[in-house]
């Protein structure tokens, strides 16, 4: 299989694949997803939703949520939101939220891992924020399955429009680097030589964690380590090296 396309069976993986509801819930998500990519191409995905959050700069509508199963996970629901924007960003014109919930202590359903996809142009969407609560990060896979969903839907979309879609993502974590580059996406040219630098010459970075801002830094609040030129005195985000990553969907007949 080329690394670029996706397969309906790595949408879910059930604890029971033999299950007749398990494989009925994954088919009925790809149904899903076929149904609101011909929605987006169309330019009505948000006809007749519902508004779950109006705010000054943008809108949310819930297209989907539905029941998952999920290995070792009990009461989880598929969530797919489309946030509107009301103006144009450097991000772009809207988001697609591919998300994974469970009740809350309120018994409302709350994010555990969430993958939202900003949509940069017609032939762009960027990969904008990617996040699994730590302790779902384990061996079960929760933050490439709930990927695998979203480029699904990327693929739809391609296949709709019958042209090239790229996914793109800036990352500036070495793990998140290198799983990066398990799930297919490769550095962009412009990032190449820096790349190979950092590959070839690790003696001129060093690791450290970054500080997200003044206040975070006094209450003692970091994120995951990062990397910086050894030169680098400070630490905050843009200070930190980054690297751009694409991986590219081409239409199936």
């Amino acid at each position: 299989m080329n690394i670029h396309e996706q397969s309906p069976s790595n949408l879910v993986k059930p604890e029971d694949a033999s299950g007749s509801h398990e494989l009925n819930q994954k088919e009925q998500l790809i149904q899903n997803l076929q149904e609101y990519s011909s929605q987006f191409v169309a330019g009505n995905i948000v006809d007749g939703k519902e508004i779950v959050h109006e705010g000054d700069k943008s809108v949310i509508y819930r297209c989907l949520e539905t029941d998952i199963s999920l290995p070792g996970i009990e009461k989880a629901k598929f969530r797919l939101d489309y946030r509107k924007y009301r103006a144009s960003t450097e991000r772009g014109f809207a988001q697609l939220r591919f998300e994974y919930t469970l009740p809350d202590k309120s018994g409302n359903q709350a994010p555990f891992a969430e993958m939202h996809l900003g949509v940069a142009n017609e032939s762009m969407f960027v990969l904008e924020h990617r996040y699994v609560k730590p302790e779902y990060r384990d061996k079960r896979g929760i933050g490439s399955n709930l990927l695998n969903v979203a480029e699904e839907w990327v693929q739809q979309v391609a296949n709709k429009r019958n042209q090239q879609i790229t996914v793109v993502l800036c990352v500036g974590q070495e793990d998140v680097m290198k799983w990066a580059e398990k799930r297919g996406y490769a550095v962009v040219e412009d990032d190449k030589g820096l790349s190979d630098e950092l590959r070839e010459h690790p003696e001129r970075f060093v690791k450290d964690h970054v500080i997200l801002s003044e206040e975070s830094a006094q209450a003692g609040v970091e994120k995951s380590p990062y990397t910086f030129r050894k030169e680098q005195e400070g630490r905050y985000m843009e200070d930190a090296i980054r690297l751009n990553f694409e991986k590219k969907f081409d239409p199936k007949s």
